[in-house]
């Protein structure tokens, strides 16, 4: 019983955020994207798992003009993530950061940063998942970190 409640959930909520991100529907990461959603809002401990996300289709698009709609979908997820009324869990706060040099010609790296909610980094007793992968690309190494606060 409680099983094909989950599987129900898991639907409307697949459902909910494939029309939320509808403008990404034909670009190869939509549909992990969609799926890794759901998962994080399901379950806890993702955040490396949603970094890996990120640096496997960082290294297949950064020489592709497709990277710019990449992150164009990574701000509308963050964006969409409901940090007040999650279902399951209750994430209070969410934080990507990619570092590096994100332009061809660049001479400098650049820090771009997507964030919903608040992190709060001075407290220890706080329970903040968080992850650092590193990307090695033609424009040299990445560095991408992933903070979810549960």
């Amino acid at each position: 019983m409680a099983k094909n409640y989950q599987k129900s959930f898991f639907k409307k909520e697949h459902l909910k955020i494939e029309k939320l991100l509808n403008l990404f529907k034909k670009e190869i990461f939509f549909q992990t994207g969609v799926f890794l959603y759901c998962l994080l809002k399901n379950t806890n401990n993702n955040a490396s798992l949603f970094s890996k996300y990120i640096a496997y289709f960082f290294r297949i698009l950064h020489r592709t003009k497709k990277i710019d709609k990449f992150l164009a979908f990574l701000a509308k997820f963050v964006q969409n993530i409901d940090t007040e009324n999650s279902s399951f869990e209750k994430i209070t706060g969410f934080k990507i950061q990619i570092k590096g040099r994100l332009i061809k010609r660049q001479s400098r790296s650049q820090i771009r940063i997507y964030e919903k909610g608040t992190i709060p980094l001075q407290s220890i007793s706080a329970k903040i998942n968080y992850s650092l992968t590193h990307v090695n690309t033609t424009y040299g190494i990445f560095g991408i970190k992933v903070w979810i606060f549960e």
